[in-house]
């Protein structure tokens, strides 16, 4: 079966929306890191085991679609737009368990503002002038990032010109929207992503990515697109707003402010036992146990060099009696 602690820390990561980087599910602290650290198109295109599997996962050539990623118009545009230099999006995004979390991202130049919820709090990821941030809302804390923008799988699918393939698509999606699908080989995993878009207007409707593991069983995750801006990018939209009223599809840059970031603690800038002290009062709060602390390798000693990613995964996935 798939870690529980990797679909957790997917959906407490700073940086998600498109991407929830996944690694070699036995190695539970890297596959956290990356999920936290990384998008999709920083996975290494290494030889392994896991690329040797690709061929058992892919179509035979004779059912091989000739069309690429960079051929589709509906892929094409829509990387276009991702790569744009202002726009929004609202997303909901569904784990393997079916816990859902609602994403919020607005980018504005080089500056960018992502927040994700979900039934245990906030956390997101911000840049502006420079200056990149994590931030968990739940644990109150933040840290400096070296993030400079947010990639995605969609985007590392155009880039490296994929190959459509065949292996997943649903037979009721595939009635209703037009569904594309590419097999990305990772070092340790493959990802098949079906998307789905609509047959008239060619906007995404959502998009499906199942994670296929050497050892376990097959991750599955759904994102479904609740709001592009600017509506233009995909459709020519005659509205016309009245008096006073903003115009149709006008991305909301005024979230792009780091002004809530002097709220939070700064957990790089912690000492071993600050760290410890405040993990710990943390815990108390969220209701997270010594026996579950112990269960994932946590004694009191090691809460001295707690990685920003294991407190949040910690809290998200056993506190406030919520097991995400």
């Amino acid at each position: 079966m798939v870690p529980k602690r990797l679909t957790a820390a997917a959906c407490a990561a700073a940086v998600l929306i498109m991407c929830s980087a996944c690694a070699d599910s036995s190695d539970k602290k890297s596959t956290r890191k990356k999920a936290a650290d990384k998008s999709d198109s920083s996975v290494e295109r290494t030889v392994s085991d896991g690329e040797d599997k690709s061929s058992e996962n892919s179509p035979k050539n004779d059912q091989m679609p000739l069309m690429t990623a960079s051929q589709s118009e509906n892929m094409t545009r829509l990387c276009d737009f991702l790569q744009s230099d202002s726009y929004s999006l609202r997303m909901t995004y569904t784990d393997a368990e079916g816990k859902n979390t609602d994403i919020y991202r607005v980018v504005d130049g080089d500056n960018y503002y992502q927040l994700q919820k979900n039934d245990v709090g906030q956390s997101g990821s911000i840049r502006k002038d420079g200056q990149s941030y994590d931030f968990d809302f739940v644990c109150g804390i933040c840290r400096k990032s070296s993030a400079d923008k947010l990639d995605s799988l969609i985007e590392t699918v155009v880039s490296e010109d994929l190959p459509a393939t065949a292996t997943h698509i649903d037979g009721e999606d595939a009635a209703l929207y037009d569904v594309e699908e590419y097999t990305y080989t990772g070092a340790t995993y493959i990802a098949v992503m079906d998307i789905c878009f609509d047959k008239d207007t060619g906007m995404p409707v959502k998009y499906t990515t199942t994670y296929l593991f050497e050892s376990d069983d097959d991750l599955v995750e759904q994102r479904t697109f609740d709001e592009l801006l600017p509506r233009s990018a995909f459709i020519n939209s005659d509205e016309t707003p009245t008096d006073g009223e903003d115009k149709p599809g006008e991305v909301d840059t005024s979230v792009i402010d780091t002004a809530f970031i002097d709220q939070l603690t700064d957990f790089d800038s912690l000492t071993e036992e600050q760290r410890m002290g405040y993990c710990k009062a943390i815990f108390v709060t969220a209701g997270v146990t010594d026996d579950e602390l112990e269960g994932e390798g946590f004694s009191e000693e090691k809460l001295k060099n707690i990685s920003y990613e294991d407190l949040v995964y910690l809290v998200y996935n056993y506190g406030y009696d919520n097991e995400y």
